[in-house]
């Protein structure tokens, strides 16, 4: 509610004058006296101008001009204490623009302003230059003699000062002239009261809009740096802050990504800090907890910004998700003590809300993240799917690598090894200087110890900077002009190919998702490559190995096909299916794939033992880290099958899908698989003691996506039948083949 209008004439408790002249008892006349008519004509007037005003600085400059006119002053002004002993605000009435821009800086408090400063009471002198505490005027200053000053105050609280020069009808103030000064000042304070009580409302409900308005729009960005930038600049432009930052955690550091949003412009650079050694915000982001600074000069923890150097104040709140610190909101003021509780609760009020824009644009980036690995993949199978020769095979497999990655180089290289030595075969780089390099290559292993890493860890190596590399280790960057390096081994089948490997030109750290996206692509890369010189040597001995070719075609596409289908299938479904879920069991099929690759191409054209085939295809699923007394266990029974190579591979991939859905949805601990041969018919059958089918379960309408691959390669591929049936706590999986399917 507003303040209320001083109900007593006179509030000053001690109206004697205090000055350079002898000390006068106010008469009967002064302390009655309310002063003459007109002049409380003009008082009461004065008092309606001034409680009707709600804006800050209008108030001050009326009532400023006000007391000017009641006491028949020449100069008039009104001074706002900083807090800490000096003046924050000057105004003044009865100069001119132009005298005002020749006097310069305001005064500071000091000299005979400085007395009512140290004790807030009437304060009149006939003449102020010949007051020994007078400090004397700044050059171009106006001359002036009597003074008055009188204290606005409101509820024991110094709200400011009225300074008031040169009586215009008189050689100084009078009693009455104090007295009307003094009603004045507490009408000046009632006003100021009443104008800052409207500016905290007004704020309050600029407060509820600024978070409804951030609330709104940044929970639509889609993108974190975008969430960060608009908040910042939102709540500047808003508030009037000096300045606005918001910084992410990010590992050991404190991260301000979006810029600097400061006094004039954005300041478009990163600053880091190191969390819990650097700074005020590092302090925060390390102690979640805000921390207020009324005075940054004095504040050890403070970090200076050359961007922001006028910085007096600082207020730093977390911004926190459950118990984990996303980040850190800071605001500055370019004044002392210019930050407050109100502050404080503003900006909790607001972190809430950016922590949960931040985590939705983080879960959206991730799961982008998923869909573009899988998009990879998918391109990577499709690409290799059409048999083209070795060179365009390794031209579109590092393409598709570099653009899943986002670096500016890549090359796919193939070593052989003849006699101990390796020489480069053949190399697809975005470079011809890489091609170059490259063909002058020739020694041992010892001679490549990262190769000779690569080979025998068999896993990707990421070089975050190469210059921070021992020296001797350095050449390769130099010679290539790179700073950062992924490098994955394209191996398959047991076989060392050579490496994928890409670089930028700047230091750069690879997360763990693109570290696991290109081992995938080299592994990839291995089976194509290996399938395409099989090709290659089927067609210049076409006569020889026939047979060979027109296999080696089979697998390719089945095994392709295979997994465009599962991929393709993700990709459909990728608002059903969990992403984060999908990319290991791409994983998992590649592998059983690969161990089905291995044993056929160690038959070549010769019939192929399908439980030796199964059991080696499966072997990945069942060796997964699961609880001990759960540990799946395989058994055979029935009579040994010999089956062609082309059965052999989709049949061994169907029974792998069983016995993966037996283990994953059936939670079986065994799983037996028994074969049988009645009457030119072949029987397969997959049974485990798991949790088995849901009631009224219907393969053709219930089937998921490991039981719809296996239903496909059935029918399509072995132009058989699969069904399910449950007994007695037990599934079994049936699948009806053809005679044909068998060797000889």
């Amino acid at each position: 509610m507003p303040a209320t209008l001083p109900q007593t004439d006179v509030l000053a408790s001690d109206p004697v004058v205090r000055g350079n002249h002898e000390a006068r008892p106010a008469t009967d006349d002064t302390t009655e006296s309310e002063g003459k008519p007109d002049q409380q004509q003009a008082l009461h007037e004065a008092a309606l101008k001034l409680i009707a005003e709600l804006s800050l600085p209008r108030v001050l400059q009326t009532a400023t001009d006000l007391a000017r006119q009641v006491a028949g002053a020449r100069y008039a002004a009104l001074g706002l204490p900083d807090g800490e002993g000096g003046l924050a605000e000057f105004i003044v009435s009865g100069l001119t623009e132009e005298q005002i821009r020749a006097i310069g800086s305001p005064p500071r408090g000091r000299g005979i302003l400085g007395i009512l400063l140290n004790d807030p009471r009437a304060l009149r002198l006939a003449n102020l230059q010949q007051d020994p505490r007078s400090v004397g005027f700044p050059p171009h200053h106006p001359p002036m003699s009597s003074f008055l000053g009188v204290p606005v105050q409101h509820q024991g609280q110094v709200l400011g000062y009225l300074y008031l020069t040169d009586k215009a009808d008189a050689p100084e103030f009078s009693a009455e002239d104090e007295i009307l000064i003094q009603r004045l000042a507490d009408y000046v304070a009632v006003a100021i009261e009443n104008a800052r009580r409207y500016q905290r409302e007004r704020r309050r409900r600029q407060q509820q809009q600024l978070i409804s308005e951030i609330s709104r729009k940044i929970s639509s960005a889609l993108d974190p740096d975008a969430v960060l930038g608009y908040a910042a600049r939102l709540i500047r432009e808003t508030f009037g802050y000096y300045a606005v930052n918001i910084g992410l955690v990010e590992g050991e550091e404190l991260v301000f990504r979006t810029g600097l949003w400061g006094p004039a412009v954005k300041v478009d650079r990163h600053l880091h800090l190191r969390i819990g050694h650097e700074g005020i915000t590092g302090w925060v982001a390390a102690n979640a907890q805000p921390l207020l600074v009324p005075d940054v000069r004095a504040e050890p923890r403070y970090h200076p910004v050359e961007e922001l150097p006028h910085t007096r104040s600082e207020l730093a709140v977390p911004i926190c998700w459950g118990n984990q610190v996303l980040g850190v909101l800071d605001v500055q003021s370019d004044r002392p003590n210019g930050l407050d509780e109100e502050d404080l609760v503003l900006l909790e009020s607001l972190t809430p809300h950016i922590a949960l824009a931040i985590q939705n644009a983080r879960l959206f980036a991730a799961q982008e993240q998923e869909v573009d690995s899988l998009a990879t993949l998918l391109r990577v199978s499709q690409t290799i799917s059409s048999l083209m020769p070795l060179q365009e095979i390794m031209a579109a497999i590092g393409e598709v690598a570099r653009q899943a990655i986002g670096t500016p180089r890549v090359g796919l290289f193939l070593w052989r090894e003849e006699n101990g030595q390796l020489v480069p075969e053949q190399a697809y780089t975005t470079t011809e200087v890489g091609i170059a390099l490259f063909r002058t290559l020739r020694g041992s292993w010892a001679d490549f110890p990262r190769l000779s890493s690569l080979k025998q860890k068999d896993r990707p190596v990421a070089i975050e900077d190469v210059e921070k590399l021992p020296a001797n280790q350095r050449a390769m960057g130099e010679q290539f002009g790179v700073r950062s390096v992924l490098a994955a081994p394209v191996t398959g089948q047991g076989k060392w190919f050579g490496l994928l490997a890409l670089a930028d030109t700047r230091p750069r750290a690879f997360n763990q998702r693109e570290i696991s996206l290109v081992e995938i692509i080299a592994r990839q890369a291995a089976v194509a490559i290996d399938n395409a010189r099989l090709y290659k040597q089927a067609e210049q001995e076409r006569d020889r190995q026939a047979m060979l070719l027109q296999e080696v075609r089979h697998r390719v596409k089945n095994n392709l096909q295979t997994m465009v289908g599962f991929l393709s299938y993700v990709m459909a479904h990728r608002h059903e299916v969990d992403l984060a879920e999908a990319v290991p069991a791409v994983i998992e099929r590649i592998k059983a794939m690969a161990k089905i690759q291995d044993t056929l191409s160690a038959h070549s054209a010769e019939p192929v033992e399908f439980r030796d085939l199964v059991a080696k295809a499966v072997e990945p699923a069942l060796i997964v880290p699961r609880e001990p007394d759960k540990s799946p266990a395989l058994e055979f029974r029935g009579p040994r099958l010999l089956l062609t190579q082309v059965a052999a591979e989709a049949l061994a991939l169907a029974v792998n899908e069983l016995v993966l859905n037996a283990l994953e949805h059936g939670q079986a601990t065994k799983i037996t698989i028994r074969t049988k041969l009645q009457a030119g018919r072949v029987t397969v059958e997959v049974v485990d003691n798991g949790i088995g089918l849901p009631e009224g379960f219907d393969l053709s309408r219930d089937a998921g996506l490991g039981l719809s691959i296996a239903d496909g390669l059935v029918r399509r591929s072995l132009g058989g039948s699969l069904s399910l049936t449950r007994s007695r706590n037990r599934t079994i999986a049936t699948i009806n083949l053809p005679a044909d399917v068998l060797a000889g």
